[in-house]
């Protein structure tokens, strides 16, 4: 499905549970699997052999498997290392397993995933711990589905794409999630209320439709299944609840790729179901330039 693949690694096991998930998407004869190290500076010697050892035995593992695998040295911050190794190996899609940060540790300290999405426009498919994942195997158990979460922005249906590409490979349905917020009133009195459930009643109604017409067109141009789901609540929380009663899933979200500051202003539900996904979470930079097989996905367009 992926022909080039980057899976960064560092010598952890936890960065290790990406590689089981870059095999599901080298299913292509074509395929390469590119496995990054970033030497940072000031490293230990004797720890740089042990990863270069490691590396050689990964490889040496995907290529008796009949996966052609390459090890690439990258050298100074990771971030901006596997950026410039995604750029110039021309890769389609990179593999991460992070490690988990805490809200207020990834707004001190970036993770590398921000960091990665604010750099690159490869989509990146971020791998969830251990135990929380009920399998490597992508899309395998009965009920799976491709989550495409939508807020009818044309930014967020540069999703769609690869969304597509994934739910056609597995042969799987595409779930299309809108999620609408609660109204928050602020130093109002009694007489806006019912211009607040107006304006309310209104966005619902646009939610629904947003999502019927997609559907529609959807089912019109593309080989797939489509389904539907509303929810009004906060974001994240019902995407994270979505998620657990959808094991073997596959999460696929956009991002503004917004860095520093206005991520800390403006937040980022992206980021904070990173933080606590239980399935595999596909996320796309605004900077994706990717089309569908088939009949491209306009974005923003109406039927």
């Amino acid at each position: 499905m992926f022909r080039r693949i980057l899976v960064p690694l560092d010598g952890t096991k936890r960065a290790e549970e990406a590689i089981p998930f870059a095999r599901e998407l080298a299913s292509s004869p074509e395929a390469r699997i590119f496995l990054l190290h970033v030497e940072p500076q000031m490293a230990s010697v004797l720890d740089e052999i042990a990863i270069d050892n490691r590396l050689e035995v990964i490889a040496d593992e995907l290529r008796a498997a009949g996966i052609r695998a390459h090890i690439v040295t990258e050298f100074g911050k990771a971030a901006p290392a596997i950026a410039t190794a995604a750029e110039l190996d021309k890769v389609d899609v990179i593999v991460l397993a992070p490690e988990p940060r805490g809200l207020l540790e990834g707004l001190r300290h970036p993770s590398v995933t921000a960091s990665v999405l604010a750099r690159t426009a490869a989509p990146v498919l971020v791998v969830p711990p251990a135990g929380s994942a009920e399998s490597p195997e992508l899309l395998r158990f009965g009920g799976a589905q491709v989550i495409v979460t939508l807020d009818g922005s044309a930014l967020a249906e540069k999703a769609l794409p690869t969304a597509l590409r994934i739910a056609r490979h597995y042969d799987r349905p595409l779930l299309l999630l809108r999620v609408l917020p609660p109204v928050r009133i602020i130093a109002a009195g009694p007489e806006t209320y019912p211009l607040v459930r107006d304006s309310y009643e209104s966005d619902v109604r646009e939610a629904t439709e947003y999502l019927a017409t997609l559907r529609e067109r959807l089912e019109r141009t593309e080989n797939v299944q489509v389904q539907t789901m509303f929810h009004q609540g906060i974001p994240a929380e019902v995407i994270l609840g979505l998620a657990e009663t959808r094991p073997g899933s596959i999460l696929v979200m956009s991002t503004h790729g917004r860095t520093g500051l206005k991520r800390l202003v403006l937040g980022s539900v992206t980021l904070a179901v990173v933080r606590k996904s239980s399935i595999p979470l596909m996320i796309v930079p605004a900077a994706t330039v990717e089309l569908a097989k088939g009949v491209p996905v306009k974005a923003g367009a109406e039927a």
